[in-house]
């Protein structure tokens, strides 16, 4: 039974909506459907009217309730609050809530908002947006018959996965995750025990790609190593060169990297990343779909915040 263990992941991109629907059994991760659809970006509704065409019989057989919504981190504004004194979840939502909204100088029912409790570093760590900036995809979301449960961040959602893939893979070296997009890139980095570092970055593949939609992977791989270079000085101890010992490509993107070039530019390892490894998922499911499997990643994560929301 589908039931009350299952989530939707929901990604809208400049050119693209992108869904995963995953159950969970047991400690197994199950993908029962992904979807993407190109669109007009002007018109956003009509990629989302397609995406809910093809869990419409998920959303009303089952009643999925754990719907989330990727945001953009340069779409938001984030802050640091202290640790609240709350005797129960809701009492502390509450004041974490007003604290946020009194930091932000704006009324708590104008913005659409998350946050994580960091116990270790005695800190929430919260990140909020206008509720008009994502006003025309939540209304089209909702007039589809998508029910959204939470927002999330996109290199959240991709560290989730991350993390996930690199306790169940336990690789020899630790991998970094590069995301390539067409516009934006997300670098995840995970230490165990030490810390977490993620970044989003303006890096366009826009000069690597002709007129007939091929690519020049050969300038594509030289400006996305130059960029990785420029990260780890701009980052300094956050991410040392020698702590990230190979490189995982993710993204629709990451797929027309070319590995060998990147491996020799960076001296890393380079493996294009895939996002199903440790999901049970029938060939039938992964073969629906024209874009690359990297595609899917920050819909997986964004899907696995549900599941975690459900527990």
């Amino acid at each position: 039974m589908f039931g009350k263990k299952a989530a939707i992941g929901i990604e809208i991109a400049s050119n693209r909506a992108r869904l995963a629907v995953i159950q969970k059994k047991g400690d197994k991760y199950q993908v029962k459907k992904i979807r993407s659809v190109a669109y007009n970006s002007a018109r956003p509704e009509v990629g989302i009217k397609a995406l809910q065409q093809s869990v419409k019989r998920y959303l009303g057989a089952f009643g999925i309730d754990n719907q989330v919504l990727s945001v953009r981190e340069g779409d938001v504004i984030f802050k640091r609050l202290p640790l609240v004194d709350a005797d129960t979840e809701d009492e502390s939502h509450a004041q974490i809530c007003l604290k946020l909204a009194d930091s932000l100088g704006v009324p708590l029912e104008e913005l659409l908002f998350d946050y994580q409790i960091r116990k270790d570093q005695g800190a929430v760590e919260a990140f909020a947006c206008r509720k008009s900036a994502l006003e025309k995809k939540i209304n089209a979301l909702t007039r589809t018959g998508f029910s959204l449960s939470v927002l999330d961040l996109k290199p959240y959602a991709l560290m989730r996965l991350y993390q996930y893939q690199s306790e169940k893979d336990s690789p020899l070296a630790l991998p970094m995750l590069i995301d390539v997009g067409y516009s934006k890139t997300q670098l995840c980095f995970y230490q165990p025990h030490l810390h977490l570092f993620h970044r989003e970055i303006a890096f366009s593949t826009a000069s690597a790609i002709n007129s007939d939609g091929t690519v020049k992977d050969e300038i594509l791989t030289h400006s996305l190593a130059n960029e990785i270079q420029r990260q780890y000085q701009l980052a300094g101890s956050q991410l040392a060169v020698d702590s990230v010992g190979e490189i995982w490509l993710s993204g629709p993107v990451g797929h027309l990297v070319n590995c060998d070039l990147l491996s020799s530019l960076l001296n890393k390892q380079v493996d294009v990343f895939n996002p199903f490894a440790g999901f049970e998922i029938k060939d039938s499911v992964l073969s629906s779909e024209e874009e690359s499997m990297g595609a899917f990643a920050t819909p997986l994560g964004l899907a696995m915040r549900g599941l975690a929301d459900a527990s």
